[in-house]
């Protein structure tokens, strides 16, 4: 996978023995994680340690590990619980990091995403997003608070696990087979957090006993003699301390005061008991409607559960079912190819005449090196014309000439000058066809376009389909114009980001003699020369009429037909490569024979889609909102390949 399988980001996280952790940016610590420790003990073991060495220490081990050493002591426990915390923040922000760049790689197109070679990295994220999220509903809100740190260092383990696997896969398996043991342990632990250790922790909330205490009494042992007098209030009788201590920890300005008075007197006024009494009615009042309120939130937080619950199951369906449908439609693909390669051997063998066509065509020789002294004359001819002559004569002839050499140099690389027993013969013969470029592109071409007749279409092999980018990009008329202006250089860039070759000795060759070639030229005639040849080469392959060839032939304008054949005059320029139907069904057959392909298994052909005009093939191609960079099938290819 060129884009779709490269690697979304590197490894911000370890969490195994033997790598230290490295975070993808700042976390910010929790309030935990910002409480004072106690100093440490005055000794030369490893609890005697800065706080800092002993977490860089514990780095090496997984989340697991670090939460069981919970038990060593209680210093122990405390860095734990800081890195536990911190290790819970650091995964989220991974979590997100690795989602932005594949949600960046996506189409916009939800119909084109669901074929993307990225689906599957991104239904996976989104589940972890939904784990993610019903982890931190059940313990950041404790963990917030400080009553306790994010106790399942497994799961932490876990999480990383699947971004880091995510992360270096370029075809995952479905996303309920990668998650999992994600979800088994996750829902342990909170099911076990939710049961055993929130009733604990609830009590040890701020303020969840002040209402008890409110109408309690003191304990003796917190009073001294002078405090155990009482004040009679109807009903009820406080030690005095005993009611002082109590209201001095009901919140509010009021009622601080009101017991700062109180406490200076010795024998309080019943109209100041009174309206102390009031305003513990009060705030016992408020922290009812608080509880009250704290109910509801829960109730609602648990029905919130319960939907996350219903969409991770809803979604676990639906992958379910794309993967089932992903599968029938690899199935379909290959019986439509085993029918299309059926329908190839019938035609050979209806009509055996064809076999006698898969033979050199010689006169393609003398062809090729009448081209290149006609080049070789027009150097010199420009040498001394106007600059504005210059460009006219490089669009007008040039860009033709030089376009027909390169379709020249592809029926050089289906040896066709000089058959498949003499095969370097054609190479070296493609090298001299290749002068009048200007550019070396012979032996590099013939490597990639072998690949694209045995894999079209195929993902990451065939360098003839558009990459990602340009079919994200150039999506508009102005854009797609500009896309096809610019051809020259995506066809020449694309193979260096799709499927990059390492380089033979043969294109070292190839580029040596050229830019011999081009020194000779330069040297002899001057810059208008090498201008002349370069721009018609680039011209020639960029916006022109003949280069309606490159979007003809595999661009699905209908759907269900992938390649397409052009009957056009411009054929006698090209060598027939408008016959490309017949071209892919007999590659050993020249181009000068393919009409005769046509001619012969006419029953196969003639009913087939077909062009009349390159020309109307650029323009409905620019005009046309439904046709982009996209319009190409593209295959997810399986087992070995074997590539030139």
């Amino acid at each position: 996978m060129a884009a779709p399988e490269e690697r979304l980001v590197s490894e911000g996280e370890g969490g195994a023995p033997g790598s230290a952790r490295l975070s993808p940016g700042p976390i910010p610590e929790s309030a935990e994680a910002l409480a004072p420790m106690e100093p440490p003990p005055q000794s030369n073991t490893l609890m005697g340690l800065p706080i800092v060495a002993i977490e860089s220490i514990l780095s090496f081990l997984s989340y697991d590990e670090t939460s069981q050493l919970r038990l060593v002591c209680k210093r122990m426990d405390l860095v734990c619980q800081r890195m536990l915390n911190q290790g819970f923040l650091k995964v989220e922000r991974y979590h997100n990091l690795c989602q932005k760049q594949v949600k960046a790689q996506l189409p916009r197109r939800e119909s084109e995403r669901r074929n993307h070679s990225l689906a599957r990295h991104a239904d996976i994220l989104a589940a972890v997003e939904t784990r993610l999220s019903l982890l931190n509903m059940t313990f950041m809100k404790y963990v917030d608070s400080n009553l306790c740190c994010f106790i399942p260092g497994k799961v932490i383990d876990e999480i990383y696990r699947v971004l880091r696997y995510v992360n270096s896969t370029r075809a995952p398996q479905r996303a309920h087979e990668v998650l999992q043991e994600l979800r088994d342990i996750s829902s342990m632990a909170m099911e076990y957090f939710d049961e055993k250790i929130v009733p604990i922790l609830k009590r040890k909330m701020p303020g969840s006993d002040v209402s008890g205490r409110l109408i309690g009494t003191a304990p003796d042992s917190c009073l001294g003699s002078r405090d155990k007098q009482t004040v009679k209030t109807g009903r009820q009788f406080l030690p005095l301390r005993g009611l002082i201590t109590v209201l001095s920890e009901v919140p509010g300005p009021s009622a601080a005061l009101t017991t700062m008075q109180l406490f200076s007197k010795q024998s309080p006024s019943r109209q100041e008991v009174t309206k102390l009494q009031q305003q513990v009615k009060a705030n016992g009042t408020g922290l009812t409607a608080l509880k009250r309120e704290i109910s509801e939130l829960r109730i609602k937080v648990q029905e919130q559960q319960k939907q996350l619950q219903d969409q991770d199951q809803k979604l676990l369906e639906q992958t379910q079912i794309i993967g089932e449908q992903n599968a029938r439609l690899a199935e379909l693909e290959r019986k439509l190819r085993e029918v299309m390669e059926s329908t190839v051997g019938n035609a050979s063998a209806k009509h055996p005449e064809i076999k006698a066509l898969m033979k050199p065509d010689y006169n393609l020789i003398w062809v090729v090196v009448l081209m290149v002294l006609a080049q070789l004359t027009a150097f010199y001819l420009v040498k001394d014309l106007d600059w504005k002559w210059v460009v006219f004569w490089s669009y007008v002839f040039g860009s033709c000439i030089s376009h027909s050499m390169t379709l020249a140099i592809h029926e050089i690389s289906h040896n066709s000058a000089f058959g498949n027993r003499k095969a370097m013969w054609n190479r070296w013969f493609g090298i001299f066809a290749n002068l009048p470029l200007g550019l070396p592109y012979s032996i590099s071409f013939k490597r990639y376009h072998m690949d694209h007749h045995r894999y079209l279409g195929g993902d990451g092999i065939d360098v003839d389909i558009p990459t990602n980018f340009e079919g994200w990009f150039f999506c508009t008329p102005f854009r797609k114009f500009m896309w096809i202006v610019l051809q020259p250089f995506f066809y020449a860039i694309r193979p260096l980001c799709i499927n990059p070759k390492p380089i033979t000795r043969l294109e070292i060759i190839n580029l040596l003699a050229q830019l011999s070639f081009d020194v000779v030229i330069y040297y002899l005639w001057g810059v208008k020369s090498i201008f002349y040849m370069l721009a018609g080469s680039v011209l020639g392959l960029g916006l022109h009429p003949i280069s309606g060839h490159f979007i003809a032939e595999h661009y699905m304008f209908l759907k269900g037909h992938e390649t397409y054949s052009y009957y056009g005059p411009l054929n006698l320029l090209t060598f027939n490569v408008g016959y490309h139907n017949e071209h892919h069904d007999f590659p050993n057959i020249p181009g000068k024979s393919l009409p005769l392909v046509k001619k012969i298994a006419a029953e196969y052909y003639d009913n087939l889609p077909q062009y009349n005009s390159w020309i109307k093939v650029l323009y409905d191609f620019v005009m046309d909102d439904t046709i982009s960079p996209y319009s190409r099938m593209k295959r997810q290819l399986k087992g070995e390949v074997k590539q030139d």
